[in-house]
């Protein structure tokens, strides 16, 4: 597929980016970024610099995409504050024709993000209402656009400030909570005043463990409240007459679920902050597995495990099973599962030296590799079942392609690119190209997968017999 000669190609030649490519349903071009100057589209089969909106050709970063209930879709850029309203009848985007405050400096909507879904998944591109706008330098001021095209200024606590530009997050049937530089607020709702909830001491300008990065809630009905941030939960109480949340305790670390069972897992780590001006305290556990339960953390019954770390950080992972309902946990030595009663260490995924394994779910399939070493699909009983690749190099990447409803393989060291239904058998991609380098994703409308060499980008369809 070529590419076009106004593109700047990275230093590194193509690559797939952090947001490799995104598909906004009823908009007629695709937003791929292959990590050079510009997001790109594809236009008369030729790669090309995005010039409209949602983007322009000054703007290197994946737009933001609002869906609202109705299924009406807005979508803004980060470089320039501009927001724009896709017009489905013609499969475009056009401006969203509200008049904007002159010292507007960006706009802001919250993740979709429900109590259990996976921590590791980004949701940047599917955001949902409501919509705000940060209005002054210091992104002191919040406005709230309405479907409508409405402003409603936000009330908002007289000492707030809105740091990197966290919205407020809705939690239904509690209340929103508010973000700011080192605290969390929380109202009720809009006739209610705010009330300062939390402090948290913020190690800004870092690039590990920012807390307010990710804002989860989840409640239940005896009044439990577990406010899941990026590198810690904060447990405590909200009874139906509260007007606010009380919070017993905090516990940093790798937060985890146990999805049956509806229990939140923490395996503890000490943030890079000192925690001399955090409210609530801090909760001091021994470093292994806890639940995090109303009043004091509980250690989880069966083996004690440790976490991996990398460079003194530390770096576990947990995956929800669903054939055999456990959360699977990775550690130091290999990989624990979790049924909501013991945690068991499982002998099979046991790691030795430099070795670590990693998991994963692409498709419907779940994924251990073992790096270095071989990969493998995790049964429905937690054995392995050997992947037997159809070269002697272990594979880079493994992506499930729903445009060919299949998996495409790739490495570094093989010559051809491979597709499989079922990490059985493989075939090998036909064609005139170089070794691949990346998957940037589906493309719908053209019935493909995206890859790229360090230098051509093509696409994989499905052969006609």
């Amino acid at each position: 597929m070529p590419v076009s000669g106004d593109y700047i190609r990275g230093s590194s030649g193509l690559a797939s980016g952090f947001e490799p490519s995104v598909i906004i349903p009823g908009f007629a071009w695709p937003l791929i970024d292959l990590n050079g100057n510009s997001i790109l589209t594809l236009k008369d089969g030729m790669l090309v610099p995005m010039m409209d909106p949602p983007l322009d050709q000054r703007n290197k970063l994946q737009p933001q995409v609002v869906t609202w209930p109705d299924g009406e879709i807005w979508a803004y850029d980060r470089i320039t504050p501009r927001m724009s309203r896709l017009v489905p009848e013609a499969g475009i985007f056009e401006g969203l024709g509200i008049e904007v405050p002159n010292d507007l400096t960006g706009y802001s909507a919250s993740e979709p993000v429900s109590p259990f879904d996976d921590r590791a998944v980004s949701h940047r591109n599917v955001l949902t209402p409501p919509v705000y706008a940060y209005v002054g330098k210091l992104k002191d001021k919040l406005v709230e656009i309405t479907q409508q095209g409405a402003l409603r200024p936000v009330v908002l606590p007289p000492d707030w400030s809105a740091g990197t530009g966290w919205p407020p997050v809705v939690a239904e049937g509690i209340g929103t909570f508010l973000r700011g530089q080192d605290e969390i607020w929380f109202r009720r709702d809009t006739d209610a005043p705010w009330m300062q909830i939390a402090r948290i001491q913020n190690p800004r300008g870092l690039m590990t463990q920012k807390p307010f990065e990710r804002l989860q809630v989840i409640g239940n009905h005896a009044g439990d409240l577990w406010l899941l941030l990026a590198d810690r939960v904060l447990v405590g109480h909200m009874g139906a007459d509260d007007p606010a949340p009380v919070f017993d305790y905090q516990l940093p670390g790798d937060v985890m679920f146990h999805r049956p069972t509806r229990q939140v897992l923490v395996f503890p780590d000490q943030p890079l902050s000192q925690g001399w001006l955090d409210r609530p305290r801090r909760q001091r556990v021994t470093a292994t597995h806890h639940e995090a339960r109303r009043g004091a953390p509980v250690p989880l019954r069966g083996d004690q495990i440790a976490p991996r770390r990398v460079g003194g950080v530390q770096l576990s992972y947990s995956l929800a099973h669903a054939p055999s309902g456990q959360t699977l946990i990775t550690h130091e030595d290999g990989l624990a599962a979790y049924d909501g009663q013991m945690l068991r260490d499982l002998p099979q995924f046991a790691v030795s030296g430099d070795t670590a394994v990693y998991i994963s779910q692409v498709g419907n399939k779940y994924l251990a590799s073992f790096v270095p070493g071989d990969a493998y699909e995790i049964m429905p009983d937690l054995q392995l079942r050997p992947i037997d690749l159809p070269q002697d190099v272990p594979m880079e990447d493994i992506f499930y392609s729903q445009a060919l409803q299949r998996y495409v393989l790739y490495a570094y060291g093989w010559d051809r690119i491979y597709t499989s239904t079922d990490l059985v058998t493989f075939q090998p991609v036909s064609g005139d190209y170089d070794p691949i380098r990346g998957i940037s994703g589906d493309l719908p409308a053209q019935q493909g997968v995206l890859t790229h060499s360090d230098a051509r980008a093509y696409l994989v369809t499905a052969c006609s017999d």
